[in-house]
């Protein structure tokens, strides 16, 4: 289940559905399991439950993880991410806000495109890979140095499966404060564009979110101890 193995300094939400204490395989809670309380609130009863050991999300299924503190987002932050996806549409796979002062990871349908990003009132930092596949899992870690750019790292048949490839690094310097108010969104309708489309049609596994930018050592580490679990 890789608990002690992933890094666990400023380890803020950690949700894992192949965890027992953190889904049981019924109710709307997903306990987290980085001990800071940040649970994951699902807005339907039957999430997880057809697949043991994911989150299935169809159409309006979504899950909110509030009460991340008033400073994050304004500084250092990274996020990772399995999803397998059955349909691609625009929304949210796992984001912050959707007007200004957004952040985080979302869909483009048009181009199998997925995107991590920072967005405020003037000015839209996002790095993208496009021609992504379906039914298959992919592994996604976005990260945030609020001085210098984002950086996103991908696994996927696309890429290669060996290690997580940094797909593009794009300038962040200048950004204002993001928004510390909304809460954190897998599977919803909201987008850095700032439009709301559609929600995610396919499975997540496990969900990390840290209060520090991760090394490229680090996203691998994370990677190599949970690929097993997902069969890549």
């Amino acid at each position: 289940i890789a608990g002690d193995e992933i890094p666990r300094t400023s380890l803020k939400v950690w949700l894992d559905p192949g965890v027992s204490e953190c889904y049981p395989g019924s109710g709307t809670t997903a306990y987290d399991l980085s001990g800071n309380g940040n649970n994951g609130a699902m807005s339907n009863a039957g999430l997880g439950t057809a697949v043991p050991g994911v989150f299935e999300f169809q159409s309006s299924y979504t899950m909110d993880i509030p009460n991340l503190g008033s400073s994050f987002g304004q500084n250092d932050f990274s996020m990772c991410i399995w999803v397998n996806v059955d349909v691609y549409d625009d929304g949210a796979l796992l984001l912050c806000g959707h007007t200004t002062n957004s952040y985080g990871i979302d869909w483009v349908g048009s181009g199998e495109e997925v995107r991590f990003g920072v967005r405020d009132s003037s000015s839209s930092y996002i790095a993208n890979l496009t021609g992504l596949q379906t039914n298959e899992w992919m592994f996604f870690a976005g990260v945030h140095n609020s001085g210098t750019d984002v950086r996103l790292y991908v696994a996927d048949s696309t890429q290669g499966y060996d290690s997580p490839s940094m797909i593009e690094a794009t300038s962040a310097t200048g950004l204002s404060g993001l928004s510390t108010t909304e809460v954190l969104q897998v599977g919803g309708s909201s987008r850095l564009g700032g439009s709301s489309d559609d929600q995610l049609d396919g499975s997540v596994g496990s969900i990390s979110v840290y209060e520090k930018e991760l090394s490229a050592a680090e996203v691998n580490q994370i990677y190599q101890v949970q690929r097993a679990r997902y069969d890549v």
